[in-house]
């Protein structure tokens, strides 16, 4: 890796790996397997040590030129992890914020619609014992028929609907929102044998891919919430 000028280079004689390489599997075609007597046996087992060395060889080959690009690769990961990792932990970040600011204008949003549907209710009730006195007055100057059709229209009176507010924020496009679930383990003694080695990978896969709904003994699901951002 040429660090000055932040250049590969990395040079293969293909010629000379060809001509490794076509030899060995020439010499592999000249090989005999089948042993009839001491004389072949002997030479079964000089083939042997002649195709390990081949073999030896060629790993040499392989290394010269793969040592140096896992060298390379191993350069080139070091000079981006800094910078990845922080992109990596920032996006985390907005993330956090994201859904705590989400979360914090939900509960606005909750609180808002409790209140507005409390006003309904008690703007109904309101009415009618508006028309409950009414009917009393009728009653008092004995007019007996006009005060049960008073009575009649305020047992009809009913709430309106509860207002229902949209949603406090937009999310852009490309911005989704999910429950992440994940178990926790309370009891390891109950944990069936195939999670004992408390597997949490294994113990989340189940919990995502059943919601929760599949009890695993010792463990109790919980869930948090992951965003996801389309890039640019």
């Amino acid at each position: 890796m040429d660090h000055a000028n932040g250049n590969i280079t990395t040079t293969v004689e293909h010629k000379d790996i060809t001509a490794a390489t076509t030899a060995a599997l020439n010499y592999l075609r000249t090989v005999k397997v089948e042993i009839t007597d001491q004389e072949t046996y002997d030479a079964a087992v000089a083939a042997g040590k002649e195709v390990k060395g081949k073999a030896k060889d060629l790993e040499e080959r392989r290394k010269e030129i793969t040592v140096p690009l896992d060298k390379a690769k191993q350069s080139v990961m070091d000079l981006f992890r800094p910078v990845a990792e922080r992109l990596t932990d920032m996006e985390g970040q907005l993330k956090t914020a994201c859904i705590e600011y989400e979360d914090k204008k939900e509960a606005e949003r909750v609180v808002e619609e409790k209140r507005l549907a409390d006003i309904v209710l008690k703007d109904a009730e309101k009415e009618r014992k508006k028309l409950e006195k009414k009917a009393v007055t009728q009653e008092s100057k004995g007019n007996t028929e006009a005060a049960e059709d008073l009575r009649y229209d305020a047992g009809q009176v009913e709430a309106a609907p509860a207002p229902i507010l949209p949603p406090a924020v937009n999310r852009s496009k490309g911005t989704s929102r999910r429950l992440k679930y994940y178990g926790e383990v309370k009891n390891f003694a109950a944990l069936p044998d195939p999670y004992k080695v408390k597997d949490q990978a294994a113990i989340d896969k189940v919990g995502q891919a059943t919601k929760g709904k599949q009890a695993i003994p010792g463990v109790e699901w919980k869930t948090k919430p992951i965003m996801s951002m389309g890039s640019r």
